[in-house]
């Protein structure tokens, strides 16, 4: 799960440190806003998912314009909209994509090209039937030739 908050300064990510919302600078999100307190709310991580909660704020905390209570962790979904002051942000979540990785050089199988079994690692020759590679042409020395490495 990745998740954020979508505001007026863009997107701000959330890990797995809590977030401190608040109009003093020394805030993960320091919102330019007067009617926000100093110090005015933290996202944190709340088993599974984040929470929300209101650290004493003179003006309170809202998601999805109720007013939640203080001190007390209010767990968040997709699309809550969070006002602090006049700020107002979304938060959002999204899956994570995996992303394929392609294999070392080392890591890629190979077959021999004489008895067809598997190469896992860079070699000489074929450990099954003996096969060598070196015998190709020395101009070929250090590069790679299809699926195979030669170094002779």
């Amino acid at each position: 799960m990745v998740a954020g908050l979508l505001g007026p300064f863009g997107r701000t990510s959330l890990g797995t440190a809590a977030l401190t919302i608040g109009r003093s600078m020394d805030n993960q999100l320091a919102l330019n806003d007067m009617q926000v307190s100093a110090h005015h709310a933290i996202i944190r991580i709340e088993g599974h998912t984040y929470g929300i909660v209101d650290i004493g704020s003179t003006n309170g905390t809202f998601v999805n314009n109720e007013r939640i209570d203080r001190n007390i962790p209010r767990l968040l979904a997709k699309g809550d909209v969070i006002r602090v002051g006049q700020t107002t942000l979304t938060y959002e979540i999204s899956e994570m994509v995996a992303i394929p990785v392609q294999k070392p050089a080392s890591a890629i199988e190979r077959t021999c090209p004489q008895c067809s079994s598997a190469i896992r690692e860079i070699a000489h020759f074929c450990h099954v039937c003996g096969y060598n590679f070196g015998i190709l042409n020395r101009s070929h020395q250090g590069s790679q030739i299809g699926n195979y490495i030669v170094s002779l």
